[in-house]
Order: C-alpha cells, then sequence, then structure tokens
C-alpha cells in the first residue's frame, strides 16, 4: 500500500543545484531496513515514494525560498525528477499530510529509487477496502438512534436532540454519495468535495478482481466482499452520510456533509486515492471539521501519520475498525490520532473486532441506512457504528464550533455510558451517548458550578478570546486539553 506522511513547517535550501534533505522525527520513520516495502494485495507498476522531510542546510549558501510551500513544491519536483530518471512516470504528487509522489515504474526502477538517500522509502500501492461486511434487503430498524440517546437499554422508542450539528462539517472518506436521496434533500445537506479516486487513477474505475483499471474495452469486476454483488453502484458512502446526517436516520440533521470519492463501485480503492483524499481535505476543509473513514488498508506508519496530520489541521479523523480480529492490525484504525469506534448489537454486545484500537463502541448491527437506488437497507459494520460518532461529535460541534478537535475527540470517550457493553474484548467500555447538560456556565474565571468537562479558547468578539469552562455533571473529573496553536486562529481581528 502506498503510505502516508506528515507536513511540518521547515525552510528547504538549494546548494551547489542540489537540494538538500535531512531526515525528521516527523517524516514517517522507516520501520525496517528495507527501504521498498512490498505490501498485500498490491496494484502492479504502482509505487508511493515518500520522501525525506526537507529542512535548512548550514552549509547552504544559495536559500531557494522561505515559503514552505514552495520548498516543498521544490523537492516534490526533484522527486518527480528522479523518478524519470528511471523511466517511470508521476501520477499526482502530495505536500501537506504527506511528501510523496504517487508514480508508476517497474520493480527495477522503484528499487533504483528507493536506493536514492533523498527518498524515505518507496511502498507499493495497495488496495483500501469499505468496512461494512453485510448489507441485507429491508429496512432494519433505527434502534440504533434510539440507543445513543439512552443510558440504559430501556429504549423509548424515541430520539431526542436538542441541537442538530448547523454549522459542522463531515468529510466521508469513502465511495460516492448520492445526493439525491431523499435522506439528504430540502434542505440538500450534501455539498461540494472530491473524486480523489478518478483524479488519482486517471480512469474512472479500477477493477479489485484484475488489479487492473478498467476502461469501456475492460468492464469493471466487482469483488466478492460485496454482498450482494452491486453491478452499478456500492452503497457505502450514501449509507455512512445517511447515518451521520440523513433526514429519518441521521444523528445530527442539520450537519453538511462533504463526500471524498476515495473508493470504486465495488467499493475499493487504493492506498494512493485514500492519501489523496485526506491530502484534499487537509487543505480545503471548512471548519469545524470531521473526517469519517470507515476504510481500512493492512497497518501502515505512515497513513497512521497522515491521519496524526489531519489532526493537526484541525480536522477530527473518527475511524472504523476492522469487522472481526484484533483492531490494531488495520490502518487507519491503529492511529491514535483518530477517534475509533467499535460496533454493538440491540443488546449493547460487541459483535465486531477487540483490542486496544477502539476507543468507544456505538450500535453497528441491522441499522437501517439510505441505499444508492434511492431506498433502503440494513447494514451491519463498524462502519455505521463509526459514523453514529461522527453524527455525534457534529451535534457537539455545532454548539460549540471553536473547539479543538482533540477536545471533541475526548469529549465522545468522557461523555460515553460505561460498563454497558458486553464483551468488550479488551477496549474501554464505553457505549457512545448524543446527549449532555447543555446548560452551560461560562466564565473567564477558574471557577465552574459543578465540574468542568474542558478548558478551551472561546472567540469573544469583541473584546478578546477568553479562557472559559464548560459544565458537566457535578462529581465528574476535571480535566483539560490544551493546544496553544489554537489561540492565533481564533483571536478577533481589527481595532477590538
Amino acid at each position: 500500500m502506498d503510505r502516508a506522511i506528515t507536513r511540518r513547517t521547515s525552510e528547504g535550501r538549494i546548494a551547489m543545484g542540489l537540494v538538500v534533505f535531512v531526515s525528521g522525527a516527523l517524516a514517517c520513520g522507516i520501520a525496517h531496513a528495507e527501504k521498498l516495502r512490498n505490501m498485500p494485495n498490491p496494484i502492479q507498476g504502482e509505487y508511493i515514494v515518500v520522501l525525506v522531510e526537507p529542512a535548512a542546510a548550514p552549509d547552504a549558501t544559495d536559500v531557494a525560498t522561505s515559503d514552505d510551500g514552495a520548498v516543498r513544491a521544490g523537492f516534490l519536483a526533484v522527486g518527480s525528477a528522479l523518478v524519470q530518471t528511471y523511466g517511470g512516470t508521476v501520477v499526482t504528487t502530495w505536500q501537506d499530510v504527506l511528501l510523496a509522489l504517487h508514480a508508476r515504474m517497474s520493480e527495477m526502477a522503484a528499487k533504483a529509487v528507493a536506493a536514492d538517500p533523498r527518498v524515505a522509502y518507496v511502498e507499493q500501492n495497495a488496495v483500501v477496502t469499505g468496512r461494512t461486511t453485510e448489507t441485507l434487503p429491508g429496512d432494519g430498524s433505527l434502534w440504533g438512534l434510539d440507543r445513543i440517546d439512552e443510558r440504559t437499554r430501556v429504549l423509548d422508542h424515541s430520539y431526542t436532540y436538542n441541537v442538530t450539528g448547523a454549522g459542522a462539517h463531515v468529510y466521508v472518506l469513502d465511495s460516492a454519495i448520492l445526493k439525491t436521496h431523499s435522506e439528504f434533500q430540502n434542505p440538500n445537506r450534501v455539498s461540494d468535495g472530491r473524486d480523489s479516486y478518478t483524479i488519482v487513477n486517471m480512469a474512472p474505475e479500477y477493477d479489485c478482481v484484475t488489479h487492473t483499471l478498467c476502461n469501456e474495452f475492460t468492464p469493471c469486476q466487482c469483488c466478492t466482499h460485496v454482498v450482494p454483488p452491486e453491478p452499478h453502484f456500492y452503497n457505502h458512502g450514501t449509507l455512512v452520510a445517511s447515518v451521520i446526517g440523513g433526514n429519518t436516520l441521521g444523528v445530527a440533521k442539520g450537519v453538511t456533509i462533504h463526500p471524498v470519492r476515495v473508493l470504486n463501485k465495488c467499493g475499493d480503492g487504493t492506498t494512493a486515492t485514500f492519501v489523496d483524499g485526506m491530502n484534499w481535505v487537509a487543505g480545503n476543509h471548512i471548519s469545524p471539521a470531521i473526517a469519517n473513514m470507515s476504510i481500512g488498508i493492512s497497518p501502515s506508519d505512515c497513513v497512521d501519520q497522515a491521519v496524526s496530520n489531519l489532526l493537526t489541521y484541525g480536522v477530527l479523523p473518527i475511524a472504523a475498525p476492522p469487522d472481526s480480529g484484533d483492531s490494531c492490525l488495520e490502518s487507519p484504525a491503529r492511529s491514535t490520532a483518530a477517534v475509533r469506534i467499535g460496533g454493538t448489537d440491540p443488546t449493547d454486545t460487541n459483535q465486531f473486532s477487540i483490542g486496544s484500537c477502539i476507543d468507544l463502541f456505538a450500535p453497528g448491527q441491522a441499522i437501517r441506512v439510505a441505499s444508492d437506488d434511492g431506498g433502503y437497507i440494513q447494514a451491519s459494520g463498524t462502519s455505521p457504528a463509526a459514523a453514529f460518532a461522527s453524527g455525534v461529535a457534529a451535534l457537539f460541534y455545532g454548539e460549540q464550533q471553536y473547539v479543538n478537535p482533540r477536545t471533541v475527540g475526548s469529549f465522545l470517550g468522557k461523555n460515553a455510558t460505561t460498563n454497558v457493553v458486553i464483551n468488550p474484548g479488551g477496549a474501554p467500555n464505553r457505549l457512545l451517548y448524543s446527549r449532555w447538560n447543555q446548560s452551560w456556565y461560562w466564565s473567564n474565571t477558574e471557577h465552574c458550578e459543578g465540574s468542568c468537562y474542558n478548558t478551551y479558547w472561546w472567540p469573544a468578539c469583541p473584546p478578546r478570546p477568553v479562557w472559559m469552562k464548560a459544565c458537566s455533571v457535578p462529581g465528574d473529573d476535571c480535566w483539560s486539553i490544551v493546544n496553544s496553536s489554537y489561540v492565533e486562529e481564533y483571536e478577533c481581528s481589527g481595532s477590538n
């Protein structure tokens, strides 16, 4: 698989015509001595070339530019020339969540490129898949919505909410979304996004059986993991979006949803399409932003780092662990920067993966979702579970739009119902809860009635931002997450 990497502010210099590269702690460190990494389910002849992160060279005499974007673009130009030297072609480049090239070349060329000291490593591009394990005919039920607004399993056959998530933006990195479905109409809830799949592959579809690009002479074959195989569309993006913000099915009924297509109609993409989607979200998102990633690949340090960098850009990543087995054996669920959501059935029993790479659970079995034929089906897996969590995060963002995303991720765990999940499998025993005390007591002092659940910056314009505390249930622990990098972003402008 193609691997993802971080973005860091740094200077690059050109000395005697050579770009100087130095390895950095955040340059996606090589886990193995071998710099050419083979991956399961590779795309033949396609590689991700990850460059060593740039830094100032003390002996350089000719400074190219102090602009970080221009420096990184210059490094990518050098990397592109290197690939072309060995007969390869560059498909696309990234410089936000990853300083890397997606290239097509022979294995021999890939080995030669990997040996260059300016290259951190080269990794095979590989298949990324959607999460949902099962889709069945029938409407399913709304028990999941009913469950997340209750502390106990005694359901009242209703879903109660005080906020809608209006103002929040969820980026669904998945397959396409049927924006004309009635779940997203009146008003239109699906906004602009990106088709990373087509842009990266330079073709509309990819055959996950033969691992080749499709065209009018070679129709695509759908994968066997889609149940049943869908000849025209893959429901995954639509079903996920409907749980996040559908009119009747959704948690946050006022949220804005952005489709970021990284999977094809068979439910498969590549690491390159996934990284491209994350890179686009990092540079183009509207705050407050959430990235729902109900997809998975084999373990990838660099994809995990890309997810971490997405968080530093102010986007909250929410990931679906594997549908079975050890939750830590796939990315992006391995990344501690993401909020990882396991799935439960109507008895609050964990039915899917286990292990420490799950932060909390949400309903995930026999969930009613929208389908790409304009109707409804039922779906099971960690995908709808992650979508429930993205919806709750959007609710919180809808009320507190200037909160650090790390705060929102921690809030999901802190606000969860504890010790009700049966067989959590080594994961924290927490079940998603969608309601909280909304009678906020604001103060610019250290005092808070009851206990504070967090501390963050609020842009009180005028006059200036002030520290504020938000109360939770009296007796709760007082805890805070402070990220000073968010202060400048939200300071007032002008004379006020």
